[in-house]
């Protein structure tokens, strides 16, 4: 039997919102137990908490939070089409995508989120309260088992989402990210390959090697440009597309760089990190041990995954879908001295932030500098 045949609940088991949001098709409404789902939905609450009885924190207690996902062309009686689930699951990449975006690195409070907050469960309901696991075995064509109830089989919270509170991906580029979803360009479909290849490395799972999230990094990167010829032209591009926020040459750098071909010491520091992070992939990738790097492994892994996001806002500012703010271009100022930063997530004496966040403070100034060098030359002042 299929999914169209069964009333079907869409559920985010693991993912907190503030408010309801829209994206596409699809809006996606908070549920509290004990208070039920923000807006109407097929099914009595009491029926929805004996279905999320199932789904339990670490320490084996029903969440008491979630996240359920309803399409427009939601039937009444609850089925759901295939159409429907394909549309709510790439909602739900783009809504991950969004929330990613706004995490705040090495702070010394606080914990980012992660795409696995974010998973899709498609949840049967039943009207003996029974329950059943499909599984999708590519060998044998797939396993379904049932004969139980919901209580009796238990959905465990993932580990890395354990700390993970209430997320808020809301504001402007939520209305940018639906443009993907919207529009039939060329941009468009690119941008939603690359955003669910990132997606898919940003789990924060521990049992996925780094190696392997580095390479699915760099396919994003790669695919966020036509045409891409290798790590050069990938360098190259990244680096155009970035040079406006330069601020520290290799030449320049306190980190001592490995100069490769193609690479001179006026070059910003963004474009040896790009090359560099691009020949870790192929290391990877034909198995070959990773050279000498000024990157650490971890450091290309980390740096790539908060600077993916701003790539993505710049692309869709140039076809005027999303206007920078002013975190986003203090951040982007921010990119060369945090690359030339070591000790990320440790806190100097007499500071109370990290390198990583005393790095971004000096973006921060760089970018007010020039905005208020921009507004004097406006009105002809001098310094």
């Amino acid at each position: 039997m299929t999914l169209e045949e069964f009333p079907t609940l869409a559920i985010l088991p693991w993912c907190r919102l503030k408010d309801d949001i829209k994206l596409g098709q699809v809006v996606f409404v908070d549920w509290q137990l004990g208070v039920g789902a923000s807006r109407d939905l097929f099914v009595e609450n009491d029926k929805l908490e004996t279905v999320m009885s199932s789904y339990v924190d670490v320490h084996g207690q029903p969440i008491d939070r979630a996240t359920i996902a309803m399409h427009k062309d939601a039937k009444t009686d609850g089925s759901i089409s295939a159409k429907e689930i394909q549309e709510i699951g790439v909602a739900a990449q783009l809504l991950a995508f969004a929330a990613i975006a706004q995490n705040k690195y090495f702070p010394l409070i606080g914990q980012g989120t992660n795409s696995t907050c974010f998973r899709v469960i498609y949840q049967r309901i039943a009207e003996d309260n029974g329950i059943a696991i499909s599984i999708s075995h590519r060998c044998t064509g797939g396993i379904l088992d049932g004969g139980w109830k919901h209580g009796d089989v238990h959905f465990t919270l993932p580990l890395q989402c354990q700390y993970v509170g209430e997320v808020n991906p809301a504001g402007e580029f939520v209305k940018a990210l639906a443009y993907i979803l919207n529009t039939n360009s060329s941009m468009a479909t690119r941008l939603l390959r690359v955003i669910r290849l990132f997606t898919y490395a940003y789990t924060d799972d521990s049992y996925i090697p780094a190696e392997q999230e580095v390479i699915m990094l760099m396919m994003a990167f790669e695919g966020l440009f036509r045409n891409c010829q290798g790590r050069n032209d990938l360098a190259c591009k990244v680096s155009t597309l970035l040079d406006e926020y330069g601020m520290i040459t290799i030449g320049e750098a306190n980190r001592k760089i490995n100069k490769a071909k193609g690479l001179s010491p006026g070059m910003w520091l963004h474009r040896a990190w790009m090359y560099e992070c691009y020949q870790l992939r192929n290391d990877y990738v034909h198995g070959n041990p990773p050279k000498s790097l000024t990157w650490s492994e971890y450091e290309h892994l980390v740096f790539a995954s908060w600077l993916f996001p701003y790539l993505v806002k710049l692309l869709l500012s140039s076809v005027n879908e999303y206007e920078l703010t002013k975190q986003d271009v203090g951040s982007l100022h921010a990119i060369d001295f945090i690359l030339d930063t070591n000790d990320w997530n440790t806190k100097p004496k007499n500071e109370n932030l990290s390198n990583w966040q005393l790095a971004e403070r000096k973006g921060t100034r760089e970018a007010q500098s020039k905005e208020i060098r921009i507004q004097a030359a406006k009105y002809h002042l001098t310094d």
